[in-house]
């Protein structure tokens, strides 16, 4: 069974993958020191930018960022 795409990378710096990309819930992101991705999610069309360094899903990168400063290093929602 295939999983349908809810992830869309909108921004990579600094890791090895292409802009526009689609990934399901699951995709499990390898986010390197200094390296920054900006992930929408497709199914409520909010934006999170994942900081490396960093390897997991982004719904765990979510859960473990709730309560960080928009702005730390590590965390950010970017919007709507």
């Amino acid at each position: 069974m295939t999983t349908m795409p809810m992830i869309l990378l909108r921004v990579a710096e600094g890791v090895d993958v292409a802009v526009g990309d689609e990934y399901p819930d699951d995709h499990v992101f390898d986010v390197p020191d200094n390296g920054k991705l900006v992930l929408g999610q497709l199914t409520d069309k909010t934006s999170w930018w994942m900081g490396g360094p960093y390897k997991g899903t982004l719904a765990d990168y979510i859960a473990e960022c709730r309560g960080e400063a928009k702005s730390s290093k590590h965390c950010g929602r970017t919007g709507r």
